[in-house]
Parts: C-alpha cells; structure tokens; sequence
C-alpha cells in the first residue's frame, strides 16, 4: 500500500491515475477501512469456527461416555445374571436338610457377602 501510493504521490504525479492523486488522503482511509472490515470479518469468522470446533469436540465426548454407559450397563447385566442364580442355588442349598449346620452358616455368609 505504502508502495503503490508513494509512486502515485511522487512518480506518477497524477499522469495515469488521476482518480488516485485528486484524493489521496480519501483513498488511503478507504484502503485502511476496508482492511480493518476484512480482518474484522476474519476475526469473526474465526471465533466462529473455533467454537464450531469445541462444539464438536464436546459432541465426541459425549458419543464416547454415551458408549461407556452402554458397555457399562451390559456388563453388570452380564454379572448380575450368573450372580444370581448363584445366590438362588445358594439359598436352595441352604434349606436342603443334607447340608449340616457348619456348611449351611457358609452358605449364609456367601448369600449375605453377595448383597453387599
């Protein structure tokens, strides 16, 4: 900029571009208005993207806990099943007259440890 308007301000003195010389201080003030407008749409833009970014950065996570949650839930679920039919044979155990006391109080600790 600082270039191009030395060499119509000294060099060229308003030969080939008259439009430039008559007004000089207007057009600078306009070059420098419309690079301030660009870099201020720029900066705009910018923060705009960022926080497309982020937005999107925090979507991911989500879908990643989203699936955590679900393999969390399937595998209690596939604990929990075979837990409790242990606890059912445990307690059927319990009450079979076969077993003497000694093993049935161990068959209670087991029942009682399990719900904990």
């Amino acid at each position: 900029m600082v270039i191009t308007f030395s060499y119509v301000i000294f060099i060229d003195k308003g030969d080939l571009y008259t439009y430039l010389h008559h007004d000089i201080v207007g057009n600078i003030i306009n070059i420098i208005a419309v690079q301030a407008l660009l870099f201020f749409i720029f900066h705009l833009s910018f923060k705009r993207v960022k926080k497309q970014q982020l937005y999107y950065e925090q979507l991911q996570q989500s879908e990643r806990l989203k699936m955590v949650g679900q393999l969390t839930a399937a595998v209690a679920h596939e604990i929990r099943n075979p837990v409790t039919v242990v606890r059912g044979f445990l307690q059927l155990f319990k009450e079979d007259t076969s077993f003497d006391d000694p093993m049935k109080g161990k068959f209670n600790l087991m029942i009682d440890d399990k719900t904990q």
